[in-house]
């Protein structure tokens, strides 16, 4: 293993210490070479991460499921799906609710 291929794993297994948090691009750019490297215990972390910052986001949610479903976690991965579809479920009465106001 080359000394380039050692840093870069290292960067990619600690995305919330090493890397900017607030960068969307970076992260997300993070959980694609952690998923090729099969890192995954870091794919949960960064997957999460990006879930908590944009939680308006499908992709987020079912990148986070995805990571914990490659990372043997089968029930979280379904409660995490479940919980999104109880989010949609909240946002079509809020939006039913308002077009009848």
């Amino acid at each position: 293993m080359s000394v380039l291929q050692v840093e870069t794993t290292d960067l990619i297994r600690c995305p919330t210490l090493c890397l900017n948090q607030e960068n969307m691009n970076i992260l997300r750019d993070a959980a694609h070479l952690q998923t090729q490297l099969r890192l995954y215990d870091g794919l949960v972390d960064t997957r999460f991460l990006l879930l908590k910052l944009r939680p308006n986001l499908r992709q987020n949610w079912i990148g986070l499921a995805l990571a914990y479903h490659l990372n043997g976690n089968l029930p979280e991965a379904r409660r995490v799906l479940e919980q999104y579809g109880r989010s949609l479920k909240v946002r079509t009465i809020v939006a039913l609710f308002c077009a009848l106001v």
